[in-house]
Parts: structure tokens; sequence; C-alpha cells
């Protein structure tokens, strides 16, 4: 159990999911999802970008969303991940529309942004 003011539970409920209890926050990990915090820097994806880039979805149309961050085609797969242990996510559009792609591999909401990239350590 971890102890945090109400001011940082805001703060890490937009980020983790949380179970909240009188004065203290339960970080729950995503089932699916490996939290970033708990995989080797040397096993992160590359950020390929600090904000989400938006693109035009065409309906019926398939799409390789890149979670390595080393494609050159950002944000979709050219195979850049081989030898790798990561694996694009695929997916087919259901309609016409745009959506705002996570750039930063951070989210657990792949392929859409999710805000992980306001969370990253400034830039060096």
């Amino acid at each position: 159990m971890v102890r945090r003011s109400k001011r940082k539970l805001r703060r890490l409920s937009r980020n983790f999911p949380v179970n909240v209890q009188t004065d203290s926050v339960d970080i729950l990990p995503c089932a699916s999802i490996p939290s970033p915090l708990t995989i080797p820097m040397s096993e992160l994806p590359k950020i390929a970008g600090r904000t989400p880039v938006k693109v035009s979805l065409e309906e019926g149309k398939n799409y390789a969303y890149c979670t390595c961050g080393l494609s050159e085609n950002q944000p979709f797969c050219d195979g850049a991940h081989k030898g790798t242990d990561f694996k694009p996510i695929v997916f087919t559009a259901e309609a016409d529309a745009d959506m705002h792609v996570c750039m930063c591999k951070r989210t657990a909401n792949g392929p859409r942004c999710d805000g992980m990239h306001k969370s990253l350590p400034e830039e060096s």
C-alpha cells in the first residue's frame, strides 16, 4: 500500500487504475499490459514522439500500429521490431475517422493516446 496526498492521488489516477480508500491508494496493475514502471529500461520501447499524432483512418482498412518505436513509418509498423519482443497492434478501422495515435509508446490503450506522454521525464 502506498500513502499519497489527495493532490498526488488525483495526479496518479490520470495514469493508473487506482482503488481509493480513505487515506491510502492501492495502485492496481493493468492485467494485460505491464506498467512501464515495472519494465527494465532496456525493454521499454523507443519514444518516437512526445505528443500524439492525428491520423485519418479509412473504414475497413487494416493498420499495424508500431509498439517498439523503431519504425521509420511512425506511427505505423515497418517491421523494424524484428529481433525484439515487440509486436505491432493490428486493427481494422470501423469507420472513416481521425484518431490521435500515441507516439511515446507508453499508452495502455494502444494505439490511442491516453496521455502517458504527460508523465514522461523531461528531455535531457
